[in-house]
């Protein structure tokens, strides 16, 4: 018999239910929010911002010439772009894959800026795409859930991380064809080339690890240990000298000597670190702190945060342009991308104290 106890409850629940208008979807939701207040900007902050796009993308990327900002919308299953000097939306690329909606996370340009390529989350592939045109070239496989990629300088090799499971997709880009999945530590998500081409970095978001391969062989020689929680996204300076590591848990920015393999520096910024972007002559470092609701402006002479921009909750994809001079933010659980225009000591030789 049921008791009265859990009949009663049973009644309230349904009278309850009925009584309630239906939920609604998360990308509804999304939308919804876009309207929240935004962020106290104070007058006297360096970085000034300069207009917001009502899109809702998870990351960003800067094609090379500079000209385009390809933000990937992965709930609303397409891709924003986005023109650098107009600051207007300049297409729109539906992601599908066989007749059904695709998930687009990452978006990163060739070396030689001819393609696009973005992971599909829900798809096991990668889709190419003509920088210039737009138009879907061609797909390839990869493993289950494709996050990370990443290409070797001389674009030679392409690399991507498979977040359910212990793999990363390697393909060779002269024959366009997977070539074979690469074991890696569990949950991948960072990949680096480093500038030399010898090496090929990849983070473990749950094992707080480093695996690191050589090139054109593709085997383990190295790995770095015992990092703090949940290393995601890698830069690295032009010169090839450091390699830095945002920790979404651990909450410290790492500063890693290339060469050695070592650690040097733990630095703090802000609670759930999440992506980093160097300014264009590598003097200073961007990173987005997903829960402070911040992104750190980073002096890497002596590695001191020298501001704090206010940005969305959860701000997680952020971009510079090629000459510095404006830096993209986007928070896809806030439905908007907020473009900053940055101040002079970002792009000249001056810093502030």
């Amino acid at each position: 018999m049921i008791s009265r106890r859990i009949l009663c409850w049973f009644l309230c629940w349904s009278v309850w239910a009925v009584a309630m208008p239906c939920s609604v979807s998360p990308v509804e939701a999304r939308k919804k929010r876009r309207h929240r207040v935004l962020p106290n900007i104070q007058p006297g902050s360096r970085h000034r911002l300069l207009t917001i796009f009502q899109i809702a993308p998870k990351q960003l990327a800067i094609s090379v010439d500079g000209k385009e900002v390809w933000a990937s919308e992965l709930y609303e299953h397409r891709v924003t772009i986005l023109d650098t000097e107009k600051m207007t939306v300049k297409g729109v690329l539906r992601i599908e894959s066989n007749g059904r909606k695709g998930e687009p996370v990452e978006v990163v340009p060739t070396p030689d800026g001819k393609e696009t390529w973005i992971s599909i989350l829900n798809r096991q592939e990668v889709q190419i795409y003509d920088s210039k045109t737009h138009r879907l070239l061609r797909r390839l496989p990869t493993g289950r859930e494709p996050k990370g990629i990443d290409f070797s300088p001389d674009g030679r090799w392409a690399l991507i991380t498979n977040w359910k499971g212990s793999s990363a997709t390697l393909i060779d880009r002269q024959q366009n064809k997977r070539i074979r999945d690469i074991r890696v530590s569990a949950v991948p998500r960072g990949v680096l080339f480093t500038r030399d081409g010898k090496e090929v970095w990849v983070a473990s978001f749950v094992r707080n690890r480093i695996d690191i391969f050589s090139v054109t062989e593709f085997k383990k020689i190295g790995e770095i240990t015992g990092l703090p929680r949940n290393p995601r996204h890698f830069a690295q300076t032009r010169d090839g000298g450091y390699i830095y590591l945002t920790t979404n848990g651990g909450g410290q920015l790492l500063v890693i000597d290339a060469k050695t393999r070592s650690v040097v520096k733990k630095l703090r910024t802000g609670r759930g670190q999440r992506t980093i972007t160097l300014s264009p002559d590598d003097r200073h470092a961007y990173v987005a702190n997903y829960y402070s609701k911040t992104v750190s402006v980073i002096r890497l002479s002596d590695h001191k945060i020298v501001e704090e921009i206010p940005t969305d909750r959860m701000c997680i994809g952020m971009v510079l342009t090629n000459d510095g001079k404006k830096l993209f933010v986007t928070n896809y659980n806030m439905y908007r991308v907020m473009a900053f225009v940055t101040p002079r000591y970002v792009w000249t030789q001056g810093s502030p104290r």
